[in-house]
Formats: structure tokens, C-alpha cells, sequence
């Protein structure tokens, strides 16, 4: 359900000469012209302004076509003669750029076209105090008498696309939630002024505008796209079409589903591949183009290399470019050239974007550099940036410094990346990026980049604390970077949480220092436990939020935002239960009362859309309560150890990569009935002899199995085909992102939970680890029927000496 809250009247400044009159006592002080030829959004503009003013102040406002206005006060909405004639030169409006002026008695409220007018509208309401908060939340205040004063400008976007993805419309379409969200969604990002839409090919309502450099087709996804215009098919007839590894053998992409494909690339300097390439990227523009109007059809095209696929193709043809040019950007730089140059000739306006900076094309090029209608989607990896603080912090100095070297060679959309959900949110974690924004849109205006897209995957079960708070001040941003952040965060914490807003501010100032205070770099791929997650703050935090509670409404969405930002909270106390009985002893706080509002807040937060099909996001939640509530059965091994001697990680805490052949298989030879097995289908991943490339530039033996700094490699392994305990060579200092590794990335289990601060204690974390595997198939074992694969049932950590 949607609220709006409606505000008691605020102060207004003393008049001034610009001061526009729209309403006194309730009754209208001025009429609404609006301009001929409208286009789709600024129908759409005029439906806002109407709206909201009438919203605002209980009049009702009159609206006319300009053939018709007077001497009356009005306001000039869109392109009107009345505006032309007062200055407003529309042909030197850009797309987005805004126009609010007052002449006399009137108000123009104009813009660029396609988007210029509507913006203008939400940049006057947001001067009379009506924000959109979230696709849920909107504030009107109640105003019978509103005047405004000083508010003439005019102003365009900073950076020029604007694209914050959260997965939401994906979600919306895997549970089937009703088609009012879908609109309230698509109808927030427009009002904060982001364009693009979410990168789905299928036919999900997908956003209201778009923008130009956001404004792809949707006949395939909108990154790793190499598979759309060369199909994985024809690598039976034609190997010659594919990257060559550094083994030299010719690499067949493995197709996802049509068209979308991972794990190899394309023989980039081949002339078969250009000519195939342009001649998909001619089908997919001519089926654009029939259907939508000028204004609907896509601008920009998406050639970009695949996913897992860490370098170019290394055929002598394309080595000779990569030497030619000083590095291998050259050498995809030369294909994507070719294609968008030919296309140039027929469709003048289309753009190709390829990503830079990612896959191989990782400097920025020394010789051949962008055509002028190609776009470098720079990606800043999530594997070595921090996102939780600037960029121009110690921890992205390197990261920065590539950002601007290659803002020097092109024009530059990044692909940024924010604290994503899901597995990469698991186990969860009390943190905020909100810090890192003001500085990056700065950093990214300063290098010239002309888009942003935000990758922020919102987790389905158990979300990033203060998410939309994060949604909301990033768009703003995005629009001018020299706005007021706090001022924004204080709009955004009192009309989204009601009466818990003073305590969630709290909440969040501690999470704010706590992330500015953490002096290790946080990488998004792999996050540590944050310092200031501490005993005293999650019991601390638990309490006075509880108390919060009770100034929110029951059944509220007040109470049920409140119940959100609690769930992470609520996991980590869980998750140390067995450690916190004292503390929850003194503080009132029970285990089975927090795991019954876990249970209660995530369901309640899985509904929150009235979706028709809750399977997928109740068997993410399954799985994340299975790893507090599950009893891993201690094995025979260590059934004579005390309970504070060991501890146990089974299937609960096992990540699968589909990609990489490894999975959570049932096993009746387990004794919990699970393991994680790694089945890659190539057999020169199996062995004990056999090396991995784990990257472009490490290669690990496939019997290597590690956590922390400390491996074990087997020269051997059992014949039976059966279940044995090994033990890393020394004990490890468990951190708060430990895992234990094996078969290079395939086999991952999740140790992080099993670290707790160490609260004066001496080695709290210092523990022996054992690990109980099987090896199978004739990789492994001589003559053995079965498949390959390595088994990984349970991890298990004793204290030294145990």
C-alpha cells in the first residue's frame, strides 16, 4: 500500500519580486497553460503538477491551452510561445535541462525535450517539499496558502545517464507481483530523476523514459552480449569464430540460454566475426525500428566480451595485434571500431558500447582508441575496489588512478558497484555505503565519465540496511553533487520511518562512523566483519530499536520498515547466540523470541509486494535459517571434545557456482546427507597432478585446499572412492571473512560466522581445521564408473592440541 503523508503548513521566506503566488486559503491563485505538441512525458508533467499542487493545497486547478490564457496569473508548463518569448531559446535546451522562471504574475516551467519539463516540475515541487522517497513513499505537505520565492534556475544533470540497478523488476516478474508496483516503481525512478531500464530482454514493464546512454534494446541483456551477435552454435562448424586459450585450444562459450553465453570469448581480429557481428547488429536494429515511435527505438548497443573469461583470444592473428598496439584494449578496440563505423553509415545515431577496464581489455589502449559513436563501459572492479569509501581514499588509490587514465582515452559510463545482495550478502552485515557517494559523483564529473550505472542488487530475503535511504540520496546526487547529503538523509529518515526515525538515525550515524573508522579495505566480493559489530552494539542496537517499535503504529509500514533494518541485526545475534547467553541473560533478550521475528520480519518483508508466487525468495529464506537452525551432527572423530572446543560448518554454509560445476548434492554416504561436490566437466580439472588457471594470473593444483594463509596439498588420494578427514598443516587465525577453498574457486564453504571478537581473549580465533572429503571417477581412481568430482561434506575447527 502507497502512503502519503501530508505535513502541517511550513513558514514560507518573506515575498520577494520572484515570488509566485499558487494558492491562498485553499482556493487557486493562478491556472495551469499548458504547451502544444506534448510529448509522452510532458502529458505526464502536467499530470504531476496538477496533481500534487491540488494534493498540496485542496484547490483545484484550471487547465487550459494557451490560445485560451489572459491576463490571468498561470503557469506556463512545457513548450509555450510564452516562453519563447521571455528568453527561453528551446533549441539550445539540452534533452534534460530545466528551465523555471517567473515573469510578472507568471511561472514558466519549461525544458529540453524529452525530459526537460517533467524534471522542471519535480524540481519546483521539491521546493515546495514534496518528495518520492521510495516507489512506497511520497510526501505532499499540506500547504492551503503556498507561495515560493527564489526559485528561478536553470540547471541540467550532471552526469548524463543516471541508472541505479536493484533487481526489483526481476524479482517483480519471478513472484508475480500485481502490475500497480511495477508502475509505482518505474513512476519513483522517474520522479528522482533516473533514467534507464533494468536489462531484461523479455517483455517485463520495463521504465518510463530512458535517457540516451541507458536506452538499449531489449532483444538480448545489456552486458556480456558477445553471444547475441556470435552464436555459440557455430562453433561446430566454425572453431576458427572463437578465442583460442593459452593452452591453444579454440574455446566453445557455454550457452546460458539463447544467446546469452559465458566462459570464452570471440577471434577477435577474425574477418568472419566483424561481418557476422554487423550483420546481427543490422537484424536487431531493423526489428527495433519496427515497432515505437523515433523517440521509443534504442540508441545505444551493447558488444561486450563475456563472463569468466579472463583474457583475449590468443591466436597468433590477434597476439600480433595485441603486440602491434601495445596491449589487448587495441586489439578488441580494432573489432568493435570496425562494426561501429560500418553501422555509423547506416544509422548515424546508433552508439556501441563495449566494456573497458574488464576481461582481458583491462588498460586503457595505447594506440587505437575509441570510434567517436563508441562508448567504454568502464567497470570498477568489485574484486579490488572499496566501495564503501571514495575513491580518492587510501584504499582506491589504484583504482582511481585507472579511472582517470582511462577517462583520458574515452568516454567513459561506469559500472560502479554498491554492497550487492545475495550470496555476496551472506552471511549478512550491518555497514552502509551512503559515504562513498558525494565524493564519486564528484570524481566521476571531474573525469568527464557521461554515465553511471549502479549495480545495488537489493537482497530478496534479508536486505543491505537503509537501502532505499542509499537509493534516494544517490539520485540526487547524480543530478548535481553539490547538494546537501545530510539535509537529504534527515527528509529521507523522517518521512520514510515515522516514529522510529529518530532511533534508526541513530542507528545509522554509529554504522556511518563504524564504516569510516574501519581501516582495511572492504572489498565487495569478500567484506570482513565489521570493528564496530561488536557484542555490546548488536545487544545495544536490539534494545533500542525494540523500544522504537513502540512509537510506530502496529501493522504499520512505519513498523514494517522498522522490522526491515532489523533483520541483519537480528541474523548476527543469532548467529553468535551460543557466545551472547550472559549478555542476552542481562539485557531480557531471548534466542527463540529473535529467531521467531526473523522468521516473522522476513516473511513479512517477502510479501510486502502482494506477490502471487513466494518459492524462490522462501527457498533463499529456508536456506539462510537452515544455517542458524540446523544441528550438524558432530562426527565420531570428535565426539569426546568439549562444546567450546569445536566447531562445526556443514551444507548450510556451502556456496554453489553453477558456472564452475559445483553444487550442494544430496549424499546418503554423508553423514549430514550433503556435500558440496566440484564436477567440473573438463577432466584436466581433475587429478592429483592437475593445475588450475584460477585467474589470468595465479594457477593453483586442483588437491589444494586452503583457508587464510594455510594449505594442504595431497600428492595422493584414497582409492575407495570413500570419505576421510584431513587437516591443514598448521592452525589458522579465523578472520571475519574466512572460507575454506578448494578445486580453485569451486569449492567454498563459509567460515566467517564461526569468528567472534575476541573480547580481551588470547587466541580466541586460533583453531585446527579439518575437512572430510571423497574423490571419484577415473580422474582419481583407476578404472572407477563414477563421475569425476571432489566431495566436501562438513569443516570442521578444534582448538590446537584438541
Amino acid at each position: 500500500m502507497k502512503r502519503t503523508v501530508y505535513l502541517l503548513p511550513l513558514l514560507l521566506a518573506a515575498s520577494s519580486l520572484s515570488a509566485f503566488e499558487f494558492a491562498k486559503n485553499g482556493q487557486p491563485c493562478c491556472l495551469i497553460v499548458a504547451g502544444k505538441d506534448a510529448n509522452r512525458l510532458e502529458t505526464l508533467a502536467l499530470e504531476e503538477l496538477k496533481s500534487h499542487l491540488e494534493k498540496m493545497t485542496g484547490a483545484s486547478f484550471r487547465v487550459i491551452p494557451e490560445t485560451q490564457a489572459g491576463k490571468e496569473p498561470a503557469i506556463f508548463l512545457g513548450k509555450t510561445d510564452f516562453a519563447a518569448s521571455n528568453g527561453v531559446d528551446f533549441s539550445k535546451l539540452d534533452r534534460e535541462e530545466w528551465v523555471i522562471r517567473t515573469v510578472g504574475k507568471n511561472l514558466i516551467l519549461a525544458g529540453g525535450r524529452p525530459a526537460g519539463t517533467f524534471f522542471a516540475v519535480r524540481a519546483l515541487l521539491e521546493k515546495a517539499g514534496c518528495w518520492s522517497l521510495a516507489m512506497d513513499q511520497e510526501i505532499v505537505p499540506h500547504k492551503p496558502d503556498l507561495t515560493l520565492a527564489g526559485i528561478d534556475e536553470r540547471k541540467k544533470p550532471v552526469i548524463d545517464g543516471r541508472n541505479i540497478y536493484d533487481g526489483l523488476p526481476w524479482l517483480f516478474n519471478v513472484t508475480g507481483v500485481p502490475e500497480k508496483y511495477y508502475k509505482d516503481y518505474w513512476m519513483n525512478r522517474l520522479r528522482n530523476r533516473l533514467n534507464g531500464g533494468h536489462g531484461m530482454s523479455n517483455n517485463v514493464p520495463n521504465a518510463i523514459y530512458r535517457g540516451v546512454l541507458f536506452n538499449l534494446s531489449d532483444r538480448m541483456m545489456n552486458y556480456h552480449t558477445f553471444g547475441y551477435y556470435v552464436d555459440a552454435s557455430l562453433y561446430k562448424s566454425h572453431p576458427e569464430y572463437f578465442a583460442m586459450d593459452k593452452k591453444g585450444k579454440r574455446v566453445c562459450p557455454k550457452e546460458l540460454w539463447k544467446g546469452m553465453a559465458a566462459q570464452g570469448g570471440l577471434c577477435l581480429s577474425h574477418p568472419d566475426v566483424k561481418k557476422i557481428t554487423l550483420e546481427s547488429l543490422r537484424g536487431y536494429i531493423k526489428a527495433d525500428r519496427e515497432k515505437g515511435t523515433p523517440e521509443d527505438w534504442p540508441v545505444v548497443y551493447d558488444i561486450s566480451a563475456l563472463d569468466n573469461f579472463p583474457h583475449v583470444c590468443q591466436c597468433p592473428a590477434c597476439q600480433a595485434i595485441v603486440k602491434e598496439e601495445g596491449g589487448e584494449t587495441g586489439l578488441l578496440l580494432r573489432y568493435i571500431n570496425s562494426v561501429a563505423r560500418e553501422i555509423e553509415k547506416e544509422y548515424p545515431g546508433i552508439v556501441i558500447r563495449t566494456f573497458a577496464a574488464y576481461s582481458g581489455a583491462y588498460d586503457p589502449p595505447r594506440r587505437t582508441l575509441p570510434a567517436k559513436n563508441v562508448i567504454m563501459q568502464y567497470c570498477d572492479s568489485f574484486s579490488d575496489s572499496d566501495g564503501y569509501r571514495s575513491l580518492k581514499s587510501k584504499q582506491n588509490e589504484a583504482m582511481l588512478k585507472l579511472l582517470e587514465d582511462w577517462a583520458k582515452k574515452a568516454k567513459l559510463v561506469v559500472w560502479d558497484y554498491s554492497n550487492i545482495g545475495g550470496v555476496y550478502f551472506t552471511p549478512p552485515r550491518i555497514e552502509t555505503v551512503l559515504d562513498s557517494f558525494q565524493d564519486n559523483v564528484r570524481t566521476f564529473r571531474d573525469n568527464g565519465v557521461v554515465g553511471l550505472f549502479f549495480e545495488s542488487g537489493i537482497d530478496s530475503v534479508i536486505p543491505q540496511n537503509f537501502y532505499e535511504l542509499n537509493f534516494f540520496v544517490l539520485s540526487h546526487l547524480l543530478l548535481d553533487p553539490e547538494q546537501d547529503v545530510e539535509k537529504l538523509v534527515d527528509t529521507f529518515m523522517d518521512g520514510y520511518y515515522g516514529g522510529a526515525a529518530s532511533a534508526l538515525k541513530q542507528y545509522l550515524k554509529t554504522i556511518r562512523e563504524g564504516v569510516k573508522a574501519c581501516p582495511e579495505p572492504q572489498l565487495t566480493n569478500r567484506v570482513a566483519r565489521w570493528p564496530h559489530v561488536t557484542p555490546d552494539f548488536l545487544t545495544d542496537s536490539y534494545v533500542r530499536l525494540k523500544e522504537a517499535e513502540k512509537s510506530t503504529p502496529p501493522d504499520s509500514l512505519y513498523r514494517k520498515r522498522l522490522h526491515k533494518e532489523m533483520l541483519p541485526l537480528l541474523y548476527l545475534l543469532l548467529t553468535n547466540a551460543s557466545d551472547y547467553r550472559d549478555r542476552f541473560s542481562r539485557a531480557g533478550i531471548r534466542e527463540d523470541v529473535l529467531l521467531a521475528e526473523l522468521k516473522d520480519w522476513s516473511l513479512e518483508y517477502i510479501r510486502r509486494c502482494e506477490p502471487r508466487d513466494i518459492t524462490r525468495p522462501m527457498k533463499e529464506r529456508e536456506d539462510r535459517l537452515r544455517v542458524l537452525t540446523t544441528r550438524i551432527p558432530r562426527p565420531e572423530k570428535f565426539k569426546d571434545l568439549s562444546p567450546q572446543d569445536v566447531r562445526l560448518a556443514g551444507y548450510p554454509s556451502f556456496r554453489s557456482f553453477p558456472h564452475l560445476n559445483s553444487s550442494v548434492a544430496d549424499d546418503p554416504e554423508s553423514i549430514t546427507g550433503k556435500a558440496l561436490k566440484s564436477a567440473h566437466k573438463d577432466p584436466s580439472y581433475h587429478g592429483v597432478n592437475a593445475m588450475i588457471k584460477a585467474t589470468d594470473t595465479i594457477t593453483v593444483g586442483a588437491t589444494r585446499f586452503t583457508v587464510e594463509n594455510v594449505s594442504l596439498i595431497l600428492k595422493s588420494v584414497p582409492q575407495d572412492e570413500k570419505y576421510h578427514w584431513y587437516r591443514l598443516p598448521k592452525p589458522v587465525e579465523l578472520t571475519s571473512r574466512s572460507y575454506f577453498w578448494g578445486h580453485s574457486w569451486a569449492i567454498q564453504v563459509i567460515l566467517s560466522h564461526l569468528y567472534v571478537p575476541a573480547d580481551g581473549l588470547e587466541k580466541n580465533n586460533l583453531w585446527d581445521v579439518w575437512f572430510s572429503a571423497k574423490f571419484t571417477g577415473p580422474a582419481w581412481v583407476k578404472d572407477s564408473k563414477q563421475e569425476n568430482a571432489i566431495w566436501v561434506d562438513m569443516v570442521v575447527l578444534t582448538r590446537p592440541g584438541k
